[in-house]
């Protein structure tokens, strides 16, 4: 799910150049990391949107 998501999240990271940074995935608390645990794969979603 977390990577379908980010598929789903790539393009539109591409268009804005808009890229989701490390606090979302390195947080003890908060919306951030609960969003990178369970709802989408930021690094994924940075990774294809610059090609790879």
């Amino acid at each position: 799910m977390r990577n379908f998501t980010a598929r789903i999240i790539a393009p539109i990271l591409m268009v804005t150049g808009f890229r989701f940074s490390k606090t979302w995935r390195v947080e003890d608390s908060g919306v951030k990391p609960w969003i990178f645990r369970h709802i989408l794969n930021t690094t994924r979603a940075n990774q294809i949107a610059e090609g790879y």
